[in-house]
């Protein structure tokens, strides 16, 4: 049997873990092949497990750990102390457009900002493990805090639980939250603030400069961007917010609200 140690237990071959008074291993990794210990069954365990590690976990940390084999109780052999980057804290509780407002400890940032990202931010799995939403980038758990958090895309994607597949543009974002035209499209700052105006009472998602995603619900702006936060923004009124000199395409949603969570416990 193989098992993934996350703590440093001295325990060399020979020995008996039934002497240490609790089973030491956390993560059997018996059916993982020999250099990808961790895979999609063992990531349950793994977040339980970093989420117990020290005072408030070791999201985020890089931690030491160990791979025993045993037969029995009785320790085979053992691997040399290996690093592992852990996953930055999950997303847990209730998901709304101020996603901070459940989670002050963060952190939360703009995480296309962060130089070396290599594109698009960080985005929350669809599907929850271990009951919380993992945060992931490029198809892989984030590990970096710095990139805990969304770009303006990946923000409206991850707050309605869409796939990845479904957050990569404005048009997939369009098409998968149903969103219907409401006749602005690709139009002035004037005529984009005019429409606004008017129209204060649905969802909207606004689309301008052909780089930059917002969304205005019931009057209210919210978004992922750069400025004195850097990282989720809200302007009530929505006209608060600075608006540039850029072309304008507004559409409807007519999906549902954001997904709510439920709130859960690591341990």
């Amino acid at each position: 049997m193989a098992n993934l140690a996350f703590r440093n237990h001295a325990l060399a071959p020979g020995d008996n873990v039934a002497s240490m008074g609790e089973l030491p291993f956390v993560v059997d990794v018996s059916d993982r092949p020999a250099g990808d210990a961790l895979g999609p069954d063992q990531l349950p365990e793994l977040l339980r497990q970093v989420g117990r590690l020290g005072n408030e976990g070791a999201w985020g940390l890089t931690i030491h750990c160990t791979v025993y084999i045993t037969r029995g109780t009785l320790v085979v052999s053992r691997s040399n102390s290996l690093p592992l980057q852990c996953p930055v804290k999950p997303c847990a509780g209730e998901l709304d457009f101020d996603v901070t407002a459940n989670d002050r400890d963060g952190p939360w940032h703009y995480s296309i900002n962060v130089q070396g990202t290599g594109g698009s931010g960080s985005m929350l799995h669809h599907e929850r493990i271990h009951g919380v939403l993992l945060f992931k980038y490029a198809g892989l758990p984030t590990v970096d805090n710095k990139l805990r958090g969304f770009d303006c895309t990946t923000y409206p994607g991850s707050i309605y639980n869409l796939p990845s597949t479904e957050m990569y543009s404005y048009d997939a974002l369009c098409n998968a939250l149903v969103t219907k035209s409401c006749g602005v499209e690709n139009v002035t700052k004037k005529d984009f603030l005019a429409f606004m105006e008017k129209h204060t009472e649905a969802v909207y998602l606004v689309w301008y400069g052909g780089h930059h995603i917002t969304i205005i619900e019931n009057g209210v702006c919210h978004e992922f961007n750069t400025g004195p936060t850097n990282g989720y923004n809200r302007n009530d009124p929505w006209s608060k917010r600075h608006w540039p000199d850029e072309k304008y395409t507004v559409r409807e949603m007519t999906y549902r609200p954001p997904g709510r969570l439920y709130h859960v416990y690591y341990d």
